[in-house]
Parts: C-alpha cells; structure tokens; sequence
C-alpha cells in the first residue's frame, strides 16, 4: 500500500499508517501521532492511547483530535 499523498504528489512511498480520521494510507512524512490522556496508573486506560492522522486531517483543526 502506498501513501495517498505521496501519489498524487507522482512520488509513490510504501505506507505505514492509516489515517484514523480519513482512512488515507500514510507514510512517515505525511503522518501525525495524536496522544490523549490515559487513566491513573494501574487502572485498564493508564496507557496513552495514540490515533494516527495525515497531515491534511491533523492541520484541519476541525476535530482530528476529538474523541469519538
């Protein structure tokens, strides 16, 4: 699989993420790890859970980064 927006840039990179918003295939370049607080260590949640957007979706501003 390969990045969305590499393509249509005419440069095809091997993908390594899905966007979480879009579901555009991303590379390292065109992605952007988002971490939202965990719960009190010990407790199921404690980890901080990450969702993964391209750069289109994480420099929307429009709720890439709210919860669903």
């Amino acid at each position: 699989m390969n990045c969305l927006l590499c393509t249509i840039q005419g440069q095809p990179t091997a993908a390594v993420a899905v966007c979480n918003r879009c579901g555009a295939a991303v590379c390292p370049e065109h992605c952007q790890a988002v971490y939202t607080p965990g719960g009190p260590a010990g407790h199921p949640g404690h980890h901080r859970p990450r969702r993964v957007y391209c750069t289109e979706c994480a420099g929307a501003g429009d709720g890439a980064d709210e919860q669903e």
